[in-house]
């Protein structure tokens, strides 16, 4: 019997270093995930790695003798400091007790590891000093308090089923968590490509380690040392803590960081980017697109530099999605109702080219743990406080909950004094910044009788309040009237027209303005009564909503230039790229059209009002059963509605120079329709994921 039981301590010996042997390669080549459900079949998951490795410790430990080798020299040691025996039978005091201090152990660790993933692997700017204290202490708390809890009422479960020992009671604890621990783990969010790179994974191991050998084996040493009065040997065991606590922060915030890949070095020889992007502005409020009396100068001032597209089409009117889109050159998944999931954009094409990058957003939809790719930018400036840290975690996204409230914007002046701060302290190389406005998406209402309001309503209905006021609105602004909503809206376009001109301005002092690429786009309209609806964006197919303003301007961009025909959010992209002389580098499989040919300075290419097609997804607020599509083909529109209805229209006005934001029915004999339906049919087929 004794034979047989050290050759299965052998196997588990021999499991543990063959799982040691995998766990090392793959946190050295961070081909690592901790979701197991979302894994390719050619990798090899983290999550049954760890499981392999407790399993087999807990099999070493159940056919270890308690007298030999290494655990026996542990219960020896420790029966030595003074402990009561080993074969002492359990009260539920102790058995408590030891239950929760092993499964506290196993909570800390495991909440060591997941601190660290989180405050190591966020995109720069990450959490401030306090917050990563914060979270560290609300991590380990949960998992102490976790771990702690199961290891008690597991131990009292045990003592009752078994013989009550004190050693077996213990042992039959570790057993039982061992194999469990690995668990939380898969409760951790989907862990993005930076939280598997390779400095990111060892350093989480590294701290899981090093804090399960201070709970277990420091810290007890310590006490058994100073309860048998033994201070000195007590200060040395308090100090190793102490010193594998240092060596822990110095390998996570030092020599690891020296594992990730040096940047590219910088080519002066591009130009700098500038992409502004705006919730919510409608394209008939701003002059240069026919709103009567302009209230956008800078905007209408950049135009006339540059040029504009006349029939930009957002291809969601989700905030987020359009956003992702517009940034990937994909449209959404249209059949999977969520933005695409792009591992790649501008932010990555740019950096290899010598670009620095930033982006500072001022909505929480679009903060770093809405928007995949974040990590690709060098800095990413957005609303993330402690309720953002704390989600990402697997123990601690309990306590985000007791502090939700309203999701708050950055005002524009501190979207541009953000980017203002960043674009001072650069130095050499061209950059990229995406600078995001949301003022118009939060417009609040305001009683002003000097801005006009351009509506057909009667006076009457404006003196009413809205029949439903925005989800984000307060109760002291619900009872606004219809008259001073529009008046905020109108407003908040002032505000964010006046904010661009300061952008502009900031690259005037320091003498880039001349070398910048400026795009100004909105990600999706507002609609102000428009079919019922006001101030939700994400529940109306209307145009205004979908269409959207779209300005550039910059060195070899013509002068007043108007393109028209239908065009897409997704063009962004790829016609940034035409501008800047980067055409296919890393663009494959990007859906967008390079439109930079009308635009460019020594080029007088006219586009035909009949291009397309472009296409757009609306989520109705309350229609589980599907979304509303829509597809733009020159002057031809067609709506399909999610019971599968479809309704074909033509947007008058659509000839150059001149638009109007009205719909028309038309009469056709059907080949106009069926066009449309396949090519939307195509479309979706082609977005569905694979």
């Amino acid at each position: 019997m004794l034979g047989r039981r050290s050759r299965l301590v052998w196997v588990a010996n021999a499991g543990l270093v063959l799982g040691a042997l995998v766990l090392i390669a793959m946190l050295w080549t961070g081909g690592a995930s901790l979701d197991p459900g979302r894994l390719l079949p050619n990798e090899l998951p983290f999550f049954p790695v760890l499981v392999w490795l407790g399993s087999f410790a807990a099999l070493r430990l159940f056919f270890s003798q308690r007298t030999r080798g290494l655990e026996g020299r542990c219960v020896a040691f420790f029966a030595r400091r003074g402990m009561p025996p080993r074969d002492a039978p359990a009260t539920v005091q102790s058995a408590a007790s030891s239950g929760a201090f092993i499964g506290a152990g196993f909570g800390v660790a495991a909440s060591a590891g997941d601190a660290l993933r989180v405050v190591l692997a966020t995109s720069h700017p990450g959490p401030s000093p306090l917050q990563a204290f914060a979270i560290v202490f609300a991590t380990l708390g949960s998992g102490a308090l976790a771990g702690g809890s199961v290891g008690a009422l597991l131990s009292l479960a045990i003592r009752r089923l078994s013989s009550g020992r004190r050693f077996e009671v213990g042992r039959a604890t570790l057993l039982c968590l061992l194999p469990s621990a690995p668990l939380v783990a898969a409760l951790a969010p989907w862990a993005g490509p930076d939280e598997r790179a390779p400095h990111t994974l060892l350093a989480v191991t590294g701290g899981v380690i090093a804090t399960a050998l201070v709970w277990f084996f420091l810290a007890p040493i310590a006490v058994a040392r100073a309860r048998n009065h033994q201070w000195g040997l007590a200060a040395v065991a308090t100090s190793l803590i102490a010193f594998v606590c240092l060596v822990v922060l110095l390998g996570a915030f030092g020599p690891l960081g020296s594992l990730q890949s040096p940047a590219e070095a910088e080519d002066a020889a591009h130009p700098n980017v500038l992409l502004v992007s705006v919730a919510g502005l409608r394209a008939d409020f701003v002059g240069v697109y026919g709103s009567g009396a302009s209230s956008t100068p800078h905007l209408d001032s950049l135009a006339l530099r540059g040029g504009l597209f006349a029939s930009a089409i957002t291809p969601s009117s989700k905030h987020t999605e359009a956003s992702q889109s517009m940034l990937t050159g994909r449209y959404p998944e249209f059949s999977a109702g969520s933005p695409n999931v792009a591992s790649s954009g501008l932010a990555d094409l740019l950096s290899a080219y010598g670009y620095r990058t930033a982006a500072f957003v001022s909505c929480r939809c679009v903060n770093r743990d809405s928007m995949s790719l974040a990590g690709s930018f060098d800095s990413y400036d957005d609303l993330a406080d402690l309720s953002t840290w704390l989600s990402k975690t697997a123990l601690a996204r309990a306590w985000v909950n007791l502090g939700a409230g309203t999701e708050p914007i950055r005002t524009p002046v501190e979207a541009v004094t953000a980017f203002r701060d960043w674009v001072s302290a650069a130095s050499g190389g061209p950059w990229f910044a995406w600078v995001e406005i949301a003022a118009p998406s939060r417009a609040l209402p305001i009683h002003n009788d000097e801005i006009a309001i351009s509506t057909d309503d009667p006076s009457a209905l404006l003196q009413t309040p809205l029949a439903h006021a925005p989800t984000w609105a307060d109760a002291a602004t619900r009872g606004a009237s219809t008259a001073d909503w529009w008046r905020g809206y109108a407003e908040s376009v002032i505000e964010t027209d006046d904010a661009i001109g300061a952008l502009l301005e900031t690259l005037a002092q320091r003498g880039e303005l001349h070398r910048t690429v400026v795009i100004v786009v909105s990600v999706h309209g507002m609609p102000l009564g428009e079919s019922g609806h006001w101030f939700d964006a994400a529940a109306s197919d209307d145009d205004a909503v979908l269409r959207v303003p779209w300005i550039v301007a910059g060195p070899g961009v013509g002068g007043a230039r108007r393109v028209h025909g239908p065009c897409s959010l997704v063009d962004v992209a790829p016609t940034l790229l035409g501008l800047l002389g980067l055409r296919g580098g890393g663009s494959e499989g990007w859906e967008g059209e390079d439109l930079s040919g009308y635009l460019r300075e020594r080029e007088m290419v006219e586009r035909s009002p009949h291009s397309g097609p472009v296409f757009a997804r609306v989520d109705v607020s309350g229609d589980d059963s599907g979304a509303v599509l829509v597809a733009r083909y020159g002057p031809y529109r067609l709506v399909r509605h999610a019971n599968g209805k479809e309704q074909l229209t033509m947007v008058a006005g659509e000839e150059p120079g001149e638009y109007s934001g009205q719909n028309e029915p038309i009469r056709d004999d059907g080949r106009i329709r069926n066009l449309m339906s396949e090519l939307l049919t195509r479309h979706i087929s082609a977005s569905h994921p694979r």
